[in-house]
């Protein structure tokens, strides 16, 4: 499926409020309110938020206009309890599934908090990822990093595959998605030891599963595959795209921008904060960000971004692959779920503190 043009264009197109209905979180608010890296947020059917919060490894609910209700589970290995907190899905019925990437496991909640089950997948990697939970209740993850497997050092830049599974309901392996090149990555010594690094607008794969489909792409190219499972290619995706090269301003404000260091060790952050200025960059942005599935099933394609404060671009891409409309997201703004008529992420403020934002929606005919 190939579009020349949205079906909407021209000032028909949907559109984001300008300013957010609903701020939870802050330096000053303490508590459960003060998050630590959140994992994953998603809006119920009654306006409840649930926040995953890697910081406190727990859940935390907030009713409609934001106070907080209750929290969830804590720091352990026991049922219930998480160790890392990784992940957040909404399911059928307002139930949700809380991903543990330490333990390995999938812990599923009811609309009331409690816990109907759980679920841990064996024959994963380091760093497994969660990739999202389809209706038939299975599980696709990126398998992860092979234990013991050596990384050749130096700085030309490789892209080793990645193994995505599905997983049954049951936690039994049901077969392999595919198996598809990486993150483009380089491995350099660093103070006595060899850390991997992505390189700087470096080229990687994208994987989001749910309902009854999942949808994969190379963010070299602007074409997206949608599957059915096992792993059965349905159509392609695609539109015109052209290369964006790098300016110089362009590195120099990611080479400033600090990383992510969340799940690193207290004693590691600030060293791995830093970025190695060793590290290769691509001349060109890769064509497109990343994916995401909305609650009508429509997909969303981010266009890239230099640096997390650049507001976004998304195409938004109907059930059978039509170019829909283009639409645009706050800067500093990352989208975690898209309902019918809501878009919910995470924000930072100056101070560098994280909030969950709650934006409208709102959907031209």
């Amino acid at each position: 499926m190939e579009s020349r043009a949205p079906r909407q264009a021209g000032g028909n197109g949907w559109a984001v409020s300008p300013s957010p209905l609903r701020e939870i979180g802050g330096a000053d608010e303490g508590g459960a309110y003060h998050f630590t890296t959140v994992a994953g947020a998603v809006r119920l059917g009654d306006g409840r938020i649930v926040v995953a919060d890697k910081g406190s490894q727990r859940l935390h609910v907030f009713d409609a206009d934001g106070t907080h209700l209750r929290g969830i589970g804590r720091e352990g290995g026991g049922p219930g309890e998480f160790r890392g907190l990784d992940g957040l899905v909404l399911l059928r019925g307002d139930s949700i599934a809380a991903w543990d990437s330490r333990l390995r496991r999938v812990s599923v909640l009811d609309p009331s908090g409690r816990l109907a089950r759980e679920v841990t997948l064996d024959g994963l990697g380091l760093f497994p990822r969660f990739k999202g939970m389809l209706d038939d209740g299975s599980f696709v993850l990126a398998a992860g990093l092979r234990p013991g497997a050596a990384a050749p050092t130096g700085a030309a830049a490789r892209r080793d595959s990645v193994t995505y599974l599905r997983f049954g309901p049951n936690g039994a392996l049901l077969d392999t998605v595919g198996r598809f090149p990486g993150a483009e990555m380089v491995t350099l010594p660093s103070t006595g030891a060899m850390t991997m690094e992505q390189v700087v607008f470096g080229r990687d794969f994208h994987l989001v599963a749910g309902q009854d489909r999942f949808y994969a792409a190379d963010d070299d190219h602007y074409e997206v595959t949608e599957y059915r499972p096992p792993n059965t290619p349905v159509r392609r995706i695609r539109k015109p795209h052209e290369e964006v090269r790098v300016s110089a301003g362009d590195l120099a404000r990611v080479r400033e921008q600090s990383r992510d260091v969340s799940g690193v060790p207290p004693q590691l952050r600030a060293q791995l904060a830093r970025r190695n200025p060793d590290v290769p960059h691509r001349p060109t942005l890769p064509a497109f960000e990343s994916l995401l599935l909305d609650a009508e099933g429509y997909l969303w394609v981010e266009y890239p971004r230099v640096t997390r404060a650049e507001a976004s671009r998304w195409d938004v891409f109907d059930r059978e692959g039509r170019w829909v409309t283009t639409v645009a997201t706050p800067g500093g703004y990352q989208v975690l779920q898209v309902g019918r008529d809501f878009v919910l992420g995470t924000a930072r403020d100056s101070l560098d503190v994280e909030h969950v934002r709650l934006y409208r929606l709102a959907r031209s005919p």
